[in-house]
């Protein structure tokens, strides 16, 4: 009778240490936190260049906007022939390629608007007739952001991860003393990881 109970016993603890390593690795991340910060630090190199030609100082214009900086609508220049970009449609591809769909949503409709779809908010760019990239100039009809942060990926940590997402809390800070804690979410949309999280970032460390 001993040796049955003994049998049973066995039995149940080799079924509760398979049950427990069978939800361990379920539960496991599928990227290490290094391959993350990796995958991070592709999506944020384009991020932080984005969000400067997006919400802060802009693309360049061509030639000198002072004539109608202080107009009081709208008013576009082509930008300039050295930017990185100088057609709309390879600014708007690396916008896609950047963004998830949420924050593409946001970044879309402040940068470009939707044809078809009245809204009070100028486009920060758009396209002339013969196909060249355009900045609004206007300061009463733009909104600038005054953009500081620098995002630090050396120690984040994943918070969850899937193979076509991952969440993970990086630290953001200004002035490289007073640090905030932030968590990013990123998809794999296509082969592509894209973020769904506003950084407001110009730069990013390890």
């Amino acid at each position: 009778m001993k040796i049955i109970k003994k049998i049973v016993s066995l039995i149940a603890l080799i079924s509760l240490i398979s049950t427990s390593l069978l939800l361990f690795s379920s539960c496991a991340s599928p990227y290490t936190e290094e391959e993350a910060r990796e995958i991070l630090a592709e999506v944020l190199a384009k991020d932080v260049e984005l969000n400067q030609i997006i919400w802060g100082e802009g693309l360049s214009p061509e030639n000198d906007p002072e004539e109608h900086i202080n107009d009081s609508t709208f008013y576009y220049m082509e930008v300039s022939m050295l930017s990185k970009y100088t057609s709309l449609d390879e600014l708007k591809e690396a916008v896609k390629e950047t963004y998830a769909e949420e924050l593409l949503d946001i970044v879309w409709q402040y940068a470009f608007g939707y044809d078809g779809i009245q809204t009070y908010h100028i486009p920060r760019y758009a396209q002339n007739k013969n196909g060249y990239l355009q900045v609004n100039v206007a300061k009463s009809t733009l909104k600038k952001f005054d953009l500081t942060s620098v995002a630090y990926i050396g120690e984040s940590k994943i918070v969850r991860a899937k193979k076509d997402m991952i969440k993970i809390d990086i630290l953001v800070s200004s002035d490289g003393e007073n640090f905030r804690e932030r968590t990013l979410e990123l998809y794999l949309i296509d082969g592509i990881w894209k973020l769904d999280t506003q950084t407001w970032c110009i730069d990013f460390q390890y």
